[in-house]
């Protein structure tokens, strides 16, 4: 165990980016917040990122997509809240769920779930009439919590899916909504 007389360890991957404490290191060692690595500068280690990342083994980032030959029932628009019974909308969501929990089975077969994922919506739409886009993402609820009851992501919150994205594309008379998880780094 080497002391650094200037305190230049830092985990790269870490947010915070931990530095070393009380001044001692072995040159690389795990970050205890993020399970990054501590670079030494003293011990002459290269601290560039790109070096570094080569001597992490790589792991493989998984991706699946649920595609569905609808886009959402109208009936889970939020502006349908108001004219649609609860019990009825219920329904139709427990529907939604149950597609979505079944098409993921198929795909994802017994895998762990991931913890950090990206999810993208695309929606195929028949015609060029305008649409809310806020209305078809929130309309897909449901769907998600499908993928969440087959143990694709662990939950569906902010910590779990730190960002998303939407797309548009006009499928002449063919309308169908794909929902792609990317599992991405921690």
């Amino acid at each position: 165990m080497n002391n650094c007389k200037d305190l230049n360890c830092v985990c790269f991957e870490c947010p915070k980016r931990q530095t070393c404490t009380q001044g001692r290191c072995h040159g690389l060692l795990e970050c205890p917040l993020c399970e990054g690595f501590y670079v030494c500068s003293e011990r002459g280690i290269d601290t560039t990122k790109k070096k570094l990342v080569k001597s992490i083994p790589e792991v493989k980032l998984r991706t699946i997509s649920l595609e569905f030959p609808e886009l959402p029932y109208s009936e889970l628009y939020p502006n349908a809240l108001r004219s649609l019974h609860w019990a009825k909308r219920n329904e139709i969501e427990g529907i939604a769920r149950e597609e979505a929990c079944l098409e993921a089975k198929k795909k994802w077969k017994k895998q762990q779930p991931m913890e950090l994922a990206e999810v993208e919506y695309m929606f195929y739409l028949p015609n060029y009439r305008a649409r809310d886009p806020d209305g078809l993402i929130s309309a897909c609820k449901p769907w998600i919590d499908g993928a969440v009851d087959a143990g694709i992501i662990t939950k569906d919150d902010i910590w779990h899916i730190p960002h998303g994205c939407w797309g548009v594309t006009y499928a002449k008379n063919k309308e169908k909504t794909v929902i792609t998880f990317k599992e991405v780094k921690a």
